[in-house]
């Protein structure tokens, strides 16, 4: 397995779009590589998710309240880390169309994020998040890491009307599977 560490710039057009900071294990991309649509989108990926399933995603909210914003959350999200901060955090797993969960999701969304049209954002309930944060326009994606721990993930931070908020996601397992059966 190929370990790797570098900082990418993803162009559209001719535009620097991101810069992202990858630490992957190339791997995975090799024995899926139909994992980089969904991996690297710059979209909405509850979109993608539901092309691929044929369906609208199901939603199963593991855990949802004020948290604590960590030191990494902090700096992620450009916020002064000498000083305690409050954020919203939303944990959820997504179902395609199998049994098993697709992806499992985190949000974190500071405070001054949840006002004005994005105060929503705190009561989701079983609405994933891609369908309220891409529904108008496309938010900036600020910076986006990648990483492979137990899962191929991401965390992005995006840039809103309102501030930064912060989506960490894992592709499990289930739906790898999923796309290696489909790529048959």
């Amino acid at each position: 397995m190929a370990f790797y560490a570098k900082i990418v710039q993803l162009y559209f057009y001719d535009y620097a779009i991101m810069s992202a900071n990858v630490d992957f294990d190339d791997a995975v991309l090799h024995d899926c590589p139909e994992l980089a649509k969904f991996l690297f989108a710059t979209g909405s990926l509850t979109s993608l998710l539901e092309k691929q399933a044929g369906r609208r995603l199901v939603v199963q909210v593991l855990s949802e309240g004020f948290v604590p914003l960590t030191h990494h959350q902090k700096i992620a999200l450009n916020l002064p880390i000498n000083k305690a901060q409050l954020a919203w955090q939303r944990s959820v797993l997504l179902y395609g169309c199998d049994k098993e969960a697709w992806v499992c999701a985190s949000s974190i969304f500071p405070l001054n994020v949840l006002k004005g049209k994005l105060k929503r954002l705190k009561h989701l309930g079983k609405t994933p998040i891609g369908r309220v944060l891409f529904a108008k326009r496309q938010p900036m994606i600020e910076h986006r890491t990648f990483y492979h721990h137990k899962n191929p993930a991401r965390d992005t931070c995006y840039q809103t009307e309102a501030g930064r908020l912060l989506i960490s996601e894992q592709f499990l397992p289930a739906f790898i599977n999923h796309l290696k059966h489909t790529a048959q």
